[in-house]
């Protein structure tokens, strides 16, 4: 249950759920809750402009951000994820993420953490800043 706090101490509720699959690695499960910058940041979506880009990917680049009009919870772990040339490309095999971290161009050299899974909720007439995250441990 995401409770977000409104003007004069009015509050609103959403539910969202999440269920575990089964089969999924032990360890640290994060959920972040937050508003559009937050999680475009949490995720490093960024495009950089050391070369020029089609516009076809500057497009598709602008497209994935999320909006300011919706809550966001992304549900992430502290495993390896890269990215080349603007794409992601997450939980790359050991050899790759070996070869991946070394300073290439057009490569983020910074292992980024791996969205699992991602949910909205509406917020409706608010203005939704900052963000929260919580984390869970999985056991067998």
């Amino acid at each position: 249950m995401i409770e977000v706090a409104g003007d004069a101490g009015s509050r609103t509720k959403h539910k969202v759920t999440y269920e575990i699959p089964i089969g999924s690695p032990t360890g640290t499960l994060f959920f972040t809750v937050g508003d559009a910058p937050t999680i475009n940041a949490a995720e490093q979506r960024y495009f950089g402009l050391g070369q020029p880009r089609p516009a076809t990917e500057l497009i598709a680049f602008l497209n994935s951000l999320h909006t300011n009009t919706r809550g966001y919870v992304r549900v992430w772990r502290n495993d390896p994820a890269f990215q080349i040339d603007g794409r992601d490309l997450p939980d790359p095999p050991p050899s790759v993420s070996m070869i991946l971290t070394r300073t290439q161009t057009g490569t983020s050299t910074t292992p980024r953490t791996s969205t699992i899974a991602e949910m909205t909720f509406a917020a409706g007439d608010l203005a939704l800043t900052g963000s929260k995250t919580l984390q869970l441990e999985v056991k067998e």
